[in-house]
């Protein structure tokens, strides 16, 4: 025997149309490009690049310190601008970097420099 029903409503057969999504041929997906809260939007300092880089290849800082050959205290204290690296280092740093992180010379004074920072990183 059938259940009796009230006159406006009729059995349920279909299901409703909340479960039907809103756009069933459309397909798509959401991509974006994720960056780490820590990742550096303008490149300054060494520390700007040294952190762009490990951040890229997934490394800690420990990583990077044994891919330069030096202390991971010494490299702490570069990011943070405490000290800076000496000539011996750069050529290392250089080829981590893949590139040169100090900025041109402006002035005459700071070519000067550079071209005795240089001749010191080619005398040794």
């Amino acid at each position: 025997m059938l259940p009796v029903l009230p006159i406006n409503r009729r059995p349920f057969t279909s299901p409703p149309r909340a479960f039907v999504p809103a756009l069933p041929y459309v397909h798509f997906v959401l991509r974006c490009h994720w960056r780490p809260r820590n990742y550096p939007r303008v490149l300054k300092t060494l520390g700007d690049h040294l952190q762009k880089r490990r951040l890229d290849l997934g490394l800690t800082w420990k990583a990077v310190a044994a891919a330069l050959g030096v202390n991971p205290s010494t490299v702490t204290n570069w990011t943070k601008g405490r000290t800076e690296p000496v000539a011996s280092i750069w050529p290392g740093i250089i080829e981590f970097l893949g590139c040169d992180p100090r900025q041109e010379p402006t002035t005459l004074s700071d070519e000067k420099a550079s071209e005795n920072f240089s001749v010191a990183i080619l005398s040794e």
